[in-house]
């Protein structure tokens, strides 16, 4: 992958960062976004806002590097889907667009 394309794409990770963080704790600060809010995925993804953007930043400065840690961002948020997929089957409250 050349220098361009994953500079690219980390600035593509941080900015997705800054977005989650913006909207989640808009919501943990109490903006109603209009559904229900099942609050422990709010938490969730505020928190991975944060580590959007350090996975961002690593891209950055070492590829090979960030390697792993996309890895762990894809399973953490591949596990929090699952959750939430077995959540809404099983009648909790949570918005389909979570």
């Amino acid at each position: 992958m050349n220098s361009k394309t994953v500079k690219f794409l980390s600035l593509i990770g941080v900015l997705f960062g800054i977005v989650t963080i913006i909207s989640g704790g808009s919501v943990l600060s109490g903006s109603n976004p209009g559904y229900i809010v099942f609050l422990p995925l709010v938490i969730f993804n505020t928190v991975m806002g944060f580590v959007y953007i350090l996975t961002g930043i690593v891209i950055w400065q070492n590829f090979s590097r960030a390697k792993a840690i996309a890895g762990i961002v894809f399973l953490l948020n591949l596990f929090m889907l699952i959750t939430i997929g077995c959540l809404y089957m099983y009648g909790t409250d949570i918005a389909t667009k979570s």
